[in-house]
């Protein structure tokens, strides 16, 4: 599966409504973050892993409207959705958390 690069507010909330019956995971990252460059080899590795889940990057030097909307202070944080719902968020770079917080993304 590929990660799909969100690059303006519009792209985020149509992808996200048009993905209503599919969970989605973002990374909201910043490309000068070392422990985003970290984590995100493992998100790609994942989005391969968990077919039918949609992968969305989005980086605060492109889209900070969505950083303000959700108050995304730390990086990276992680949003799961589901039913375009938010049903979870953490941030840091925790491979085993993000994988975690993803299999418990089908109990929503």
């Amino acid at each position: 599966m590929v990660v799909r690069e969100i690059t303006s507010e519009e792209m985020f909330h149509q992808v996200l409504m048009m993905s209503y019956g599919t969970p989605v995971i973002a990374i909201f990252k910043a490309s000068w973050c070392g422990a985003c460059n970290s984590i995100i080899p493992y998100f790609h590795d994942l989005s391969n892993q968990f077919n039918g889940f949609l992968f969305l990057e989005i980086d605060v030097n492109k889209v900070q409207v969505l950083f303000d909307s959700f108050g995304i202070g730390l990086y990276p944080t992680f949003i799961l959705f589901k039913g375009g719902y938010k049903r979870s968020e953490f941030n840091g770079a925790d491979p085993s958390r993000l994988q975690a917080e993803i299999e418990n993304l089908n109990n929503y």
